[in-house]
């Protein structure tokens, strides 16, 4: 798998002040969207590590549209669409769960592609340079075949994805497996500040 590829997965797998950090265990917002707030101008900036000792990448993703049930996200280049119910998040036209409400250790469901999801951690502490967060629940997405390899999101009460890593199972012959992490740096609201006055 290229690390071309591995980044566009971090893209497709997944900022304004950091108010929020160190998040009580109990959700401001009830259900599963307490987990990955979608807002209209919420956004999540990132900074992204491959190989040891390159520079981080810095990737931002914004909401640019919620209506309550489908959310349409930028990130980067890409558009990504989410559609919402009480039961779940849905990555879109596959129409596969990112995430499924209740939230329970050990669930598991079919992903996008032929991957399969796992609950793997609950009530979970998340370190990031935006803050420490608690309560955080943790997906494991495995795919299979020629681009095999396991995406881990961290997703923490009213804040959303704050780390993501992309581990290559299957690397060309001679060359070392690829290891993406990202983790959240700064996330909120756009915050506007009005022109000085003359």
């Amino acid at each position: 798998m290229s690390r071309a590829l591995l980044v566009t997965l971090f893209v497709v797998a997944c900022g304004g002040n950091n108010a929020g950090a160190n998040s009580p265990h109990k959700p401001k917002i009830d259900g599963v969207l307490a987990y990955y707030p979608f807002a209209s101008g919420m956004q999540w900036s990132y900074m992204v590590y491959g190989p040891p000792g390159a520079p981080g990448l810095l990737k931002v993703d914004k909401v640019v549209a919620f209506d309550g049930k489908t959310a349409v996200v930028q990130s980067g280049d890409t558009s990504l669409t989410y559609s919402v119910t009480r039961e779940a998040i849905y990555r879109e036209p596959a129409h596969a769960p990112l995430l499924k409400w209740p939230i329970v250790l050990g669930d598991a469901w079919a992903g996008a592609k032929g991957s399969k999801v796992e609950v793997t951690k609950v009530d979970a502490r998340a370190v990031t340079d935006a803050g420490t967060f608690e309560g955080c629940v943790e997906t494991t997405e495995r795919v299979g075949g020629d681009a095999a390899g396991l995406l881990r999101t961290m997703f923490c009460p009213d804040v959303g994805p704050v780390i993501v890593e992309i581990h290559e199972l299957n690397a060309p012959p001679g060359e070392m497996a690829a290891h993406l992490v990202g983790k959240l740096r700064a996330y909120g609201m756009p915050v506007t500040i009005p022109p000085k006055e003359k």
